[in-house]
């Protein structure tokens, strides 16, 4: 979607652009953001689904910290999705400014606020789900070297939650 939103001159400066260009850029450029909430949001509970695979019925005590995870990800991308397409009336107006329309139907402080959670949750999870396999892991029967290099192994998430809190916070 972004793609598309780059073949129609998102980028470039307004005054090299048509206004059809300008409305259909915006357009996919809102659409590719919308997206982007969701592919976040699965892929952290694709990652659950693995653990949750891998871990089998050795660890259900443990599993709520995994069903919470995925459940808190997904209801926040509900809403804040649900807000920015409630945001402007009618919801065209995202994209094409030429039309009468409003996007005082909810406060940019509150998209503000629920953007800036979402994105927090999100580092958070990305945290707790790379450091959740060294529960699994540690209990097995190999030696220590195995269990660490398993553990760095699906630590990669660190990185992510690192750089997800960074970009939250600026």
């Amino acid at each position: 979607m972004q793609t598309v939103a780059a073949a129609y001159g998102i980028g470039n400066h307004q005054d090299l652009l048509t206004h059809n260009d300008i409305v259909q850029g915006n357009k996919w450029n809102w659409l590719g953001r919308i997206v982007g909430i969701f592919a976040a949001t699965l892929g952290k509970n694709v990652v659950v689904a693995l653990l949750m695979r891998i871990q089998g019925s050795t660890h259900r005590r443990k599993a709520w910290v995994l069903h919470f995870v995925w459940a808190s990800n997904a209801a926040l991308c509900i809403v804040i999705v649900a807000v920015l397409c409630e945001r402007c009336k009618p919801i065209e107006y995202w994209w094409d400014k030429s039309l009468d329309g409003t996007c005082d139907a909810i406060p940019s402080s509150v998209t503000k606020v629920l953007g800036t959670t979402q994105g927090a949750w999100m580092a958070a999870s990305d945290g707790v789900l790379a450091i959740y396999p060294v529960f699994i892991f540690w209990d097995l029967n190999l030696s220590w070297q195995r269990k660490t290099g398993l553990c760095l192994l699906m630590s990669g998430g660190l990185v992510a939650s690192v750089c997800g809190a960074l970009k939250t916070g600026k």
